[in-house]
């Protein structure tokens, strides 16, 4: 029966374009002298719809008559460090799993996730310490060469792409930066901001339900003692250089001119443990809205700061969504008593994106507080809503320590995220969302 129901169901829908295709033949037909182009159909040597094929017809309808939307959302540093890596070591090997389980659920309703990779993916190297197996997250020497199973488990938590433009994308030199884009490419992880030959493409596209989107990778912080020949392989901006600056704003005009629908420009920038973007990362976020960015993230700081909604456009029409630091997302950095630094607090931003004839519109902003929590077996992000609002699924998971972290979060990260923006904002099911109309 259920057989019967389901070819039934087929057979209706191919009747359906059936009639649908001799309807708009005889549309066709009788609409003699009606240009392709009043239908808003771009052809070319066509001069009325009765020759214009099927297929286009129909383009133009849906077109016309349907809009798409997505979800994209943005995190934060992802640090390894070697307490990650201790926890992590298992028969051998290193599984990050653990790392996401508590936060994944609140990962997986995306198009598109994007998080900045504050290391590399180098290799083992045999001068590093065996403890890691060739592998090292040293706060010391601040270096960051971490295992390529990272890469699985954040493809298994829902990222899509990866940020690599940071002051990390050297630290195993320049055979390291070209090992990293090969082994997130067998990863089938996408990724931006290095590039393993100078003269491949600085940015990539991808078109999601019909969005087209440029994403761009740029740091403004770089380790000084690396050559300038190696310098040339990560998008670097070299301290807010009048000439680096005037060529990224360039390179997202040219995007625009060439079907993109949407440019999303991922910044490293600001000051570290400052809660505040300054004047200078403000400037740089604004020039690239003029030249067209419509979202730009931003790490680096490790703690979160304000977003703004710039305005922009001949008359102030279009909207510019800045997020000056999206803090740590998952690190060993932590919350110290003696300077207060909101390390170990982060948040996940959920845009929603809609396409019509008219345009791309961000009709949703939502922030999610996250915060890294610490135990005798893994370094993990947590939902904050979630365990204040659902107590009994995290019962006897954390201590008092945890809870005078957890609770000032709470409403604490969207408070810092609207901070002096005048900006409202609602809570619903876990979610805040931030009103930007």
């Amino acid at each position: 029966m259920r057989e019967i129901k389901r070819l039934i169901t087929v057979a209706g829908i191919v009747a359906f374009f059936i009639i649908f295709y001799f309807l708009c033949i005889n549309f066709a037909k009788g609409t003699r002298g009606i240009t392709p182009e009043a239908m808003g159909i771009e052809t070319k040597g066509l001069t009325t719809v009765e020759s214009a094929s099927f297929e286009l017809m129909l383009k133009g309808y849906i077109e016309a008559n349907y809009s798409s939307d997505i979800n994209i959302s943005a995190v934060g540093d992802l640090m390894v460090y070697d307490y990650q890596l201790e926890y992590a070591l298992k028969d051998g090997g290193f599984d990050f799993s653990n790392s996401f389980s508590y936060i994944t659920p609140f990962l997986s309703d995306n198009n598109m996730l994007i998080g900045d990779l504050e290391g590399v993916m180098a290799g083992p190297d045999s001068s590093a310490t065996e403890k890691f197996n060739g592998y090292t997250g040293d706060k010391d020497s601040m270096t960051f060469n971490i295992p390529e199973t990272f890469a699985d488990a954040l493809k298994k938590a829902g990222f899509t792409i990866l940020s690599l433009a940071n002051e990390q994308a050297l630290d195993m030199g320049r055979s390291g930066l070209k090992n990293t884009i090969d082994n997130l490419d067998k990863k089938g992880m996408i990724h931006t901001g290095t590039v393993s030959e100078t003269g491949d493409k600085r940015y990539i596209t991808r078109n999601i339900n019909g969005i087209n989107f440029a994403i761009l990778s740029y740091t403004n912080v770089m380790d000084e003692n690396r050559s300038e020949e190696d310098l040339e392989y990560v998008n670097y901006l070299k301290g807010y250089d009048a000439t680096a600056v005037n060529d990224l704003c360039q390179l997202i005009s040219k995007t625009k001119t060439e079907g993109i629908d949407c440019v999303i420009v991922y910044l490293h920038d600001g000051t570290l443990y400052s809660g505040d973007p300054t004047e200078e990362q403000r400037s740089l976020a604004r020039k690239l809205c003029d030249s067209g960015a419509d979202i730009i993230f931003s790490s680096h700081p490790h703690v979160i700061q304000p977003m703004e909604l710039y305005k922009t456009g001949n008359e102030g029409e279009r909207n510019c969504l800045i997020f000056y630091s999206l803090g740590n997302f998952l690190s060993s950095q932590q919350y110290q008593l003696q300077n207060k630094y909101p390390r170990d607090l982060g948040c996940i931003v959920k845009l929603h994106m809609e396409k019509d004839k008219y345009g791309v519109k961000i009709d949703t902003v939502k922030v999610l507080p996250t915060y890294v929590d610490w135990t005798d077996d893994v370094i993990r992000v947590v939902p904050v809503t979630d365990v204040k609002d659902n107590p009994s699924k995290y019962e006897g998971e954390f201590d008092y320590l945890d809870y005078n972290r957890i609770d000032p979060a709470y409403e604490g990260v969207v408070e810092k995220i609207t901070e002096g923006t005048g900006l409202s904002y609602t809570y619903k099911d876990l979610w805040y969302e931030i009103t930007i109309d």
